[in-house]
């Protein structure tokens, strides 16, 4: 035990003999990732060899970069290394990237790792990958959903503002048609009031509305009439709205004008160019007297869409 002691002590004393001073020994030096033509080579399209400064960061299959100082750049592949003799054998890729292969690279150009280039893109790119699938502008517009372009791409769907603001839902200017003036008798036939025309310019949802003054005049009904007053879709020959009120027995009556309301509706099943019109007509006409339109106004508005 004393023993142990002893030498515990004398290897904690602090003396050379004890702790022997250890010199450090540095590595060999290490080498640049990079290097230069020390000779002038061919720069063949094809496989070719070219002596580089140095050799110990290059393997076979790595991609290399040479780079011409102040010029083009030119990709290759490592297909041989002769670390003895630094040359390396070198398979030309070709890339997107590369100058037009020279006849000789010179002395002094730097190789550096590069790396292998993406999947190839078609020419045109597709639309699947951020393209337009096309090598013109209408080819273009065409393949993104034609002309006009679909609100689906960013477009209107339209060719005209009408039309599109009709299919953006953003509402336009209110369609009009007002006649004044008239003495139109009303008969048992539905006859359009003349005059009231409107021309949807676009298909949509459309607000459709309107009325009428019929002026009595030393008119008779001996019994109650119905009087129907109609917007009528003439181009598809559908009615859009009807209303209908009754006349009253009269004997001879003269009144001011009778205006009657054509409520609104909510019309959705125009075309372009469709033409709405005002129609009226009675039961039975009067026996006496004039029961007659004076005046009509026919409006559609265009509805905003949800």
């Amino acid at each position: 035990m004393a023993l142990q002691i002893a030498e515990m002590n004398a290897t904690d004393c602090g003396c050379s003999p004890c702790n022997p001073v250890v010199a450090s020994v540095p590595g060999s030096a290490g080498e640049s990732a990079f290097a230069t033509l020390t000779t002038g080579s061919t720069a063949d399209s094809g496989s070719t060899v070219m002596v580089f400064s140095n050799t110990g960061w290059v393997v076979p299959t790595m991609i290399l970069i040479l780079s011409v100082v102040g010029g083009d750049q030119y990709t290759y592949q490592v297909t041989g290394v002769d670390r003895t003799t630094n040359q390396v054998t070198l398979e030309y890729l070709d890339y997107a990237a590369d100058g037009a292969i020279p006849a000789a690279l010179p002395v002094g150009t730097v190789a550096v790792v590069g790396g292998p280039r993406g999947p190839a893109q078609s020419n045109p790119v597709a639309i699947a990958n951020g393209g337009t699938g096309a090598e013109n502008l209408a080819d273009a517009q065409a393949n993104l959903g034609a002309t006009p372009w679909a609100i689906t791409y960013g477009g209107t769907g339209a060719a005209t503002k009408a039309a599109a603001q009709t299919a953006l839902g953003l509402g336009q200017d209110p369609l009009i048609s007002t006649v004044t003036g008239l003495a139109q008798a009303v008969t048992a036939s539905s006859t359009q009031v003349a005059g009231s025309d409107v021309t949807m310019p676009a298909a949509g949802n459309w607000l459709v509305s309107g009325n009428c003054a019929i002026t009595i005049t030393g008119a008779t009904f001996a019994a109650s009439r119905t009087v129907t007053v109609k917007v009528r879709n003439t181009t598809q020959g559908v009615d859009v709205v009807s209303t209908t009120f009754q006349t009253g027995i009269i004997t001879t009556a003269t009144n001011a004008d009778q205006i009657v309301v054509i409520p609104p509706v909510n019309y959705s099943g125009g075309s372009v160019n469709d033409h709405l019109q005002i129609f009226v007509s009675i039961s039975v006409i009067n026996s006496a007297g004039t029961y007659a339109v004076a005046n009509a106004t026919l409006c559609a508005v265009p509805l905003r869409k949800s």
